[in-house]
């Protein structure tokens, strides 16, 4: 499950198109200063609104009126006054929608940045540079009932993953725990730990009642063939529902043809003939795209069905977040983990 969603992820590409400058200009009485930051938008796209944010704060000791002034290529676009306190802070938005590709430069005071505008939001995010760190938080949900001759088996699964990666570095930590329940009792409760370093993965897992055990793996490759779908024929199931803040993509199955087709694209091979796409009735895919940077924020997957080959009804989902793109993270595995996973 988690593949389909990562997957997922690489499939839908979008782009923020952007371009503004500020300038800030007092006209308050004198030892009134702003202190002013601009954050400009990674990349843009012809034709979508581009913002620049530029966080104030009146630093002085008396009110202040502030002329913010957009700028692209040296051109005027925008402008906005804002007052201010003494003491007070704000964030001015200035918008601005490119009609052309290629390069263009955001100015705001003295302070400027290029921007390369693209064509299509799918070419925006396909250009787009990862933060050098990332945290991530993956829940995945099944329940499912198992019938045969003499019985009715009613079963839970809970799965919760939350990860920080250094992606300059190729390092992670992951913290997971999971939990099965089947007819009310828990069969099985676990926690775990990997540290992902120098294309090893080191692992800590602890049962409920259970001693730890330890392990090392060679990092698994994930962008085997057989898991990457075809993306020229997901696209035509996407929907959009973009908001002020992010890109969204929608993928929601309106035929039993639809739902077997995209199990077969995403899921089939995965479950291992448990769930065929036969047995599937009803898929419904949600992907968001940060409109400022083009790094994902979320994406998450539903999926459910009846009469499988192993099991009578059956719904799961799994949602994906991902946050803290900021300082970079450092991983390193515990001289205790390393000896016990290396004996």
């Amino acid at each position: 499950m988690r593949r389909t969603g990562v997957t997922l992820l690489v499939v839908v590409l979008l782009v923020v198109s952007g371009c503004s400058a500020l300038d800030g200009s007092s006209e308050a009485a004198s030892g009134t200063t702003v202190s002013e930051s601009v954050v400009f938008p990674a990349g843009g796209v012809v034709g979508e609104p581009a913002v620049v944010q530029v966080p104030l704060t009146n630093t002085g000791d008396a009110a202040g009126t502030y002329n913010a002034t957009l700028t692209a290529d040296g051109e005027t676009v925008a402008t906005e006054s804002v007052t201010l306190e003494a003491g007070e802070s704000t964030t001015v938005s200035l918008a601005h929608t490119f009609e052309e590709t290629g390069e263009h430069t955001l100015s705001v005071g003295d302070q400027s940045q290029s921007v390369s505008v693209y064509e299509t939001p799918l070419a925006f995010i396909g250009n787009t540079t990862d933060a050098g760190s990332r945290h991530s938080e993956m829940t995945i949900r099944v329940d499912m009932t198992v019938e045969s001759e003499n019985s009715t088996v009613d079963s839970r699964v809970r799965l919760t993953e939350s990860t920080d990666e250094n992606l300059t570095a190729g390092t992670s930590y992951t913290e997971s725990t999971q939990t099965l329940v089947i007819d009310g009792a828990t069969y099985s409760n676990q926690t775990s730990q990997e540290w992902t370093v120098g294309g090893t993965t080191y692992s800590k897992t602890v049962t409920a009642g259970g001693e730890p055990t330890y392990s090392r793996r060679p990092v698994r490759n994930d962008t085997d063939d057989e898991m990457t779908p075809d993306t020229a024929n997901i696209s035509q199931y996407f929907g959009t529902a973009h908001t002020e803040d992010a890109y969204v993509y929608q993928i929601e199955a309106e035929n039993a043809s639809q739902t077997t087709a995209l199990w077969t694209m995403f899921g089939a091979d995965d479950a291992g003939g448990t769930l065929s796409p036969e047995s599937i009735t009803d898929i419904t895919m949600d992907v968001r795209f940060d409109r400022q940077t083009g790094r994902a924020l979320s994406a998450s997957v539903r999926v459910s069905g009846e009469n499988g080959d192993e099991v009578s009804a059956f719904d799961a989902e799994f949602e994906l977040r991902f946050s803290d793109y900021g300082e970079p993270v450092s991983v390193e595995v515990p001289e205790d983990v390393r000896d016990q996973a290396e004996q």
